[in-house]
């Protein structure tokens, strides 16, 4: 009678190395293993300056006469009193992680105010992750030179570095033509360092484990470890199921010749 074989069973070991450090918008999931914090208030400034950019461009627009100067006082009462705080409310609402399953990007749920008795808007929470085995490149791209209205007037400085993830599908492409663009991370070389370890099944900081397949071992019969081992007892079926292919392809080629000269024969 032939040695039963267990099943195979194997598990993700990894686990954050200390729990308390995460970002407390994961608590509860067990999947997360290191969480990466963004720069919300360098993001925020970033994001005002653009806006009031936006304000100036309008201004000094020549095109722009009388009848576009209620639509310009407009939009300055519309950034100081609604925008810069819907612009803080957006940017907090981000969180980014590493899971055992990959990169988890998170937008939480929040409201952006409206003028004139409007309804708030409420963007609902939209949760994203790129698996390891389908990225194909992160990289960071650093800040540079400046973003100006006109050839040198109203400058606002680039400051923010940008992680940039692909996947060779590209199926969840951003507006920027990429899987995942981060913008503001406080340690965007880290992270990059750390996807692809992630990646390749290594451990990093702050993860005690790896989420690499597990070596497992196969349960063999008999005390003491007796009898046949699941990998032996493997190999011979796969073996024996090969000879028996050959003999098939035996039998048919045989036919098939004989079929042939049958057929000179006619």
């Amino acid at each position: 009678m032939s040695a039963s074989v267990a099943p195979v069973e194997g598990t993700h070991v990894a686990s954050p190395a200390k729990p308390g450090d995460l970002d407390p918008f994961f608590a509860g999931d067990d999947n997360v293993l290191k969480s990466y914090a963004f720069d919300y208030d360098a993001i925020v400034e970033y994001k005002h300056a653009m806006a009031w950019q936006e304000i100036q461009k309008q201004a000094i627009n020549p095109c722009s006469g009388i009848l576009c100067f209620p639509c310009l006082v407009y939009s300055i009462g519309s950034y100081f009193f609604l925008d810069k705080d819907n612009m803080k409310e957006e940017v907090r609402a981000q969180h980014l992680a590493l899971s055992r399953d990959g990169i988890r990007y998170v937008t939480d749920k929040y409201r952006a105010r409206q003028c004139c008795g409007l309804p708030d808007v409420v963007q609902g929470k939209v949760s994203k992750t790129v698996p390891y085995d389908q990225m194909t490149d992160c990289d960071v791209e650093e800040p540079a030179g400046y973003s100006f209205v006109c050839e040198f007037m109203c400058p606002v400085e680039q400051t923010l570095h940008v992680v940039q993830v692909d996947t060779a599908s590209g199926a969840g492409k951003t507006e920027s033509g990429h899987e995942l663009s981060l913008k503001g991370l406080f340690a965007p070389d880290q992270f990059k360092k750390d996807v692809w370890a992630m990646k390749r099944g290594e451990t990093i900081d702050g993860v005690d484990g790896t989420v690499a397949p597990m070596a497992v071992s196969m349960a063999r019969d008999g005390p003491g470890g007796g009898g046949d081992g699941g990998g032996s007892q493997g190999l011979a079926t796969l073996t024996a199921t090969m000879q028996e292919l050959l003999e098939v392809n035996k039998q048919q080629l045989a036919c098939l010749l004989e079929m042939k000269r049958l057929a000179g024969l006619r």
